[in-house]
């Protein structure tokens, strides 16, 4: 493949139309998203880890207080500041 074809097809909004990826739209609804969520959650909160964690400081079952939200990953999903509450 061409080096300045890739970069053409790539450099749009509409960045690989072919396989239905619009990224303006993707954009518009993350941008929806964020600010529904900064509406409706409502912070601090507590929650309790759900499942088995390989590594870390958590394990399932552990309390945490819920400080904020960080960011969003592909992988993770949302990434949150968080602070461990002692179990009893």
């Amino acid at each position: 493949m061409n080096d300045d074809i890739y970069e053409k097809e790539f450099s749009s909004d509409k960045r690989n139309s072919k396989a239905g990826f619009d990224e303006r739209e993707w954009l518009d609804t993350y941008e929806n998203w964020e600010s529904h969520l900064s509406k409706t959650l409502k912070l601090l909160f507590e929650a309790k880890i759900s499942t088995y964690q390989e590594s870390g400081p958590l394990q399932g079952g552990d309390n945490i207080t819920v400080l904020s939200i960080s960011g969003e990953e592909d992988l993770y999903g949302i990434l949150v500041r968080i602070t461990k509450n002692r179990n009893y």
